[in-house]
């Protein structure tokens, strides 16, 4: 199935790999660390576009040809997740060589290397890959579940999560007179509640396993997704 994909996706392939490197050649001129933060979140976000759409064409439009190969759905599932992973393997050599030749050229900072520096900067990637993880799985699910405009769905989707979650904070917020002049009112509502500081305390130590058990039932769902198709 890897060598089918090759045979008629290659162009595709190429032209992800060769703008990829035409990205990161720009590392060679303006190396500072605000713009290798750029670049580096901006070829993954280029790297999971191109996955989520290589997947729809998979799943959507070559449908008749993804679903009558000779094999399980989950050897054709886990073909999918070996695609991922080379597209991303790519990635982390371009990125990699781009960086250690700016390095070792202008002596400057790799910026990925510092970012862990800190606990407190460990901890924020930390719950940052959490998160990430589980919108990565979701618009995953996505691409396989909805025939048109998957990411914009699944772009709306967790837009609207975000929004009920912002207000939902903001009335907590409204609540408990946080806004007021004199700071946070500690003697009334939830905030006396010994209960609501441990709900805190126990998200935010434990946002990172969630998230990330959440991202493998997503997984779990886009196999059966796949699946179901595949019985159609």
């Amino acid at each position: 199935m890897l060598k089918a994909d090759w045979i008629e996706y290659k162009k595709a392939f190429l032209l992800f790999a060769g703008l990829l490197i035409a990205a990161n050649m720009f590392l060679l001129r303006i190396y500072t660390n605000g713009f290798q933060t750029f670049m580096f979140f901006a070829t993954m976000f280029g790297t999971l576009m191109f996955f989520y759409t290589f997947v729809g064409w998979k799943v959507h439009r070559a449908r008749h040809r993804l679903l009558t190969l000779p094999a399980s759905t989950l050897e054709k599932y886990i073909e999918l997740l070996a695609v991922c992973l080379i597209l991303f393997v790519v990635f982390a050599l371009v990125c990699t060589i781009a960086a250690g030749i700016v390095h070792f050229s202008s002596d400057a900072k790799v910026w990925l290397l510092s970012a862990f520096s800190t606990q407190e900067a460990q901890q924020s990637i930390k719950v940052g890959l959490g998160l990430i993880f589980f919108i990565c799985t979701f618009l995953f699910v996505c691409s396989i579940s909805i025939r048109k405009f998957a990411l914009g769905v699944g772009t709306l989707c967790l837009f609207l999560y975000a929004m009920v979650i912002a207000y939902s904070t903001y009335l907590i917020v409204k609540i408990e007179g946080l806004g007021e002049i004199n700071g946070m009112n500690f003697n009334a509502g939830f905030m006396r509640s010994n209960a609501f500081i441990e709900m805190l305390r126990f998200i935010n130590e434990y946002n990172t396993l969630c998230m990330g058990i959440a991202a493998i039932v997503l997984l779990y769902i886009s196999f059966l997704k796949l699946q179901e198709k595949q019985i159609r």
